[in-house]
């Protein structure tokens, strides 16, 4: 057991440098900017900018071992890139001149059976490094803008768009995020000059805007080339489930996963930080995530200073009950030709693919393409990871002996609990000291109160909490805290009628009259004073 132990904390603790890579024919064209994705099972890349900065009217997709180009009807640099339902692509806008200057009006659709491009009806106004999304009643909504005014536009494919209403702050590359079947949320970390948004504002296509107190710590990112908003869905729709994985960055640059499910925000729980190295140096993340739902994992491209390419591995299905998601770093050795920044996508076959980027910026551009295969044995361990090894056995043999007679009284504490968690009778025995311990210490009135600090007051860990809320209280942890809460506000309202609804989210443990308002609503189905008047 301590041996089995060992090797995974040998495995947890070291960057896993045996990542498996295979390399492809060299692109056509050296691109940045550019769109990446499988189409029809075939790696394609459209548009973007070529050596010099210089925008390049053509795509190409790879089949039968070559590359083959395909012109197109426009430039797409800096575009936006929406794979539809039916299987074909629709882009939009881009530089106009080189060097990323100007936007443009036009669209144009892409057919991967036939290799053509159609044109579309131009946009509402002229856009560069532009989103856009699919509605669930199938219209095309975009927004986001480079040095211009930015609004929110939709319309159906193959129609003229309208604009639908003034975007509330100017902003590039916008996360546009359904929300449920007749809304979506559209926010981006950064302003129409790519600078940090102070305080980004969430719009809503179904409501008004409104500020998220999660974006006073963590910003979102979004990425300067070509992706999409679905990359990160890991959500159900015909479970009602609208889940999201996105990048996001704290003021010291930590990185972190945000989840979006129905509209809230929060911080996926991580077992450890996002590492930050790479067996070559700092490593450089896309920032965009990539999930993979039918394997319940994510993945966060990077390439670090020395050529490596690496990913982070996100365990995340213990993380959506309560737990905390696994991370792992997989990285190759040093690659020949590998840019500092790639254009990532991940294969139907849970493959991730690169192609082109900066190298080592956006006037000297690479054509090289790789395929990074996690799910099979690397071509051998780096030297990096062996010349750690020795110096780890010792240490790590006495903290696995001090951590196996640690668990063993923890064990005994927990009253038998054992590794698949607590057995029913033990789910409500614990669920009655977790409401114990929060009535009487009246800890849901703690703002920014985690699981994690929760199970250290109880001395329990977080699983068994979860297991037991989700087994007694049928809901997670939070949405536990959230009830407990708007059970405490509706006691104020009802004793205290003069009281500003501020001071009564403040005094419910909400760090925003927003973030209250949004609960209460979800919870009572009402707003307060219409809970009032009833």
């Amino acid at each position: 057991m301590i041996l089995q132990f060992l090797i995974a904390l040998i495995m947890a603790v070291v960057p896993q440098e045996n990542l498996s890579w295979t390399r492809l024919p060299d692109m056509q064209f050296p691109r940045s900017g550019h769109a990446v994705c499988e189409l029809n099972g075939e790696l394609t890349a459209i548009g973007g900018h070529t050596t010099g900065f210089i925008p390049t009217a053509t795509a190409e997709y790879f089949k039968d071992g070559k590359w083959h180009l395909v012109p197109t009807i426009y430039t797409h640099d800096y575009s936006y890139f929406l794979p539809l339902a039916d299987g074909r692509v629709l882009l939009g806008g881009g530089s106009a001149e080189s060097f990323g200057i100007g936007q443009t009006w036009s669209t144009a659709l892409y057919n991967s059976a036939t290799h053509s491009f159609t044109p579309m009806p131009i946009m509402d106004r002229k856009r560069s490094l532009c989103s856009a999304a699919e509605f669930t009643d199938g219209s095309i909504v975009v927004s986001g803008n480079w040095y211009a005014e930015d609004a929110i536009e939709a319309g159906g494919l193959g129609e003229v768009p309208a604009m639908l209403k003034k975007a509330s702050q100017n902003r590039v590359r916008p996360w546009m995020l359904l929300s449920g079947p007749d809304d979506m949320l559209i926010f981006s970390g950064f302003d129409e000059h790519g600078n940090l948004l102070d305080h980004p504002l969430v719009d809503r296509l179904a409501g008004d805007s409104f500020e998220e107190p999660l974006f006073c710590q963590w910003h979102p990112f979004s990425t300067d080339g070509p992706s999409t908003s679905t990359s990160g869905w890991i959500g159900d729709i015909s479970k009602g489930d609208y889940s999201y994985l996105i990048a996001a960055k704290d003021a010291e640059g930590q990185w972190g996963i945000m989840l979006v499910r129905n509209g809230h925000f929060s911080m996926l729980p991580l077992q450890e930080p996002v590492p930050a190295e790479g067996p070559g140096g700092a490593i450089l993340y896309s920032g965009v995530v990539m999930a993979d739902p039918a394997r319940e994992v994510a993945w966060m491209q990077g390439n670090d200073a020395g050529r490596h390419a690496c990913l982070l591995k996100i365990d995340y299905s213990e993380a959506l009950s309560g737990g905390e998601a696994a991370i792992s770093l997989l990285c190759t050795e040093a690659l020949e030709g590998l840019p500092s920044c790639s254009g990532a996508t991940l294969l139907s076959d849970g493959r991730i693919a690169l192609a082109g980027g900066m190298d080592p910026d956006n006037y000297t551009l690479s054509a090289a393409v790789y395929i990074l295969d996690p799910y099979s044995d690397g071509k051998g361990v780096s030297s990096y990871r062996l010349g750690m090894l020795t110096g780890l056995l010792t240490g790590a043999a006495l903290v696995a002996v001090g951590l196996f007679f640690a668990l063993r009284r923890r064990k005994k504490q927990d009253g038998d609990l054992t590794e698949a968690g607590p057995a029913p009778n033990r789910e409500e025995e614990l669920f009655d000291r977790i409401e114990a311990l929060m009535q009487n210490e009246a800890l849901y009135l703690q703002k920014g109160l985690t699981l994690a600090d929760f199970a250290k007051q109880l001395g329990t860990n977080t699983k068994y909490i979860s297991s037991s809320i989700n087994a007694c209280a049928h809901c997670s942890f939070i949405e536990y805290v959230n009830r407990l809460r708007i059970n405490h506000a509706q006691e104020l309202l009802r004793t205290s009628p003069g009281m500003r609804l501020s001071d009564i989210a403040d005094a419910s443990g909400y760090t925003s009259e927003s973030a209250f308002y949004r609960n209460f609503k979800a919870i009572t189905g009402c707003t307060p004073a219409e809970w009032l008047g009833r």
